[in-house]
């Protein structure tokens, strides 16, 4: 059963908390995505299926280790509307990916996903998620962080 939490931009250690116990636990996943300021304006369902691009408003997930013995590692990533290289212009923008940190996919439609080292710090990669999902956003976002957990037995 999902588990949800509502955070304040602010609330690092919480946030923080539920992404370490993701990272940490094999064949989970929390999804997480940001409030908007103001409503979207309406789109086409037509169109927008049609069209090579993700959400508006990013969508971001963080993935615990896969495979059999959780041999996989941790993964994160963010759906978005930046179009392709997405990353390349993260990174003009400051917004580099942290050394060592392996880029699995920047695709326009199905996001970027990218493999930190063991190394990082959960507070790292949270960090990194954050301003990247609020540098892709099409819309000013607000300070409501919603996380969603999966894969966690109750």
């Amino acid at each position: 059963m999902p588990q949800h939490f509502e955070f304040d931009i602010g609330d690092t250690p919480g946030i923080c908390a539920v992404v370490n116990n993701v990272i940490t636990t094999p064949n989970t996943w929390c999804n997480i995505e940001r409030g908007l300021v103001e409503d979207m304006p309406d789109e086409s369902p037509l169109f927008g299926f049609l069209a090579a691009r993700g959400p508006a408003n990013p969508f971001a997930t963080v993935m615990g280790p896969t495979g059999r013995n959780g041999e996989k590692p941790a993964q994160i990533g963010a759906q978005h509307r930046a179009g392709q290289k997405a990353l390349q212009g993260l990174a003009e923008h400051g917004l580099a990916l942290p050394e060592n940190w392996r880029v699995k996919q920047d695709h326009p439609r199905r996001g970027i996903v990218v493999l930190p080292t063991s190394e990082s710090t959960v507070e790292e990669m949270w960090m990194w998620l954050n301003a990247a999902m609020a540098a892709l956003a099409r819309a000013p976002i607000g300070r409501q962080v919603t996380m969603t957990a999966f894969g966690f037995d109750d």
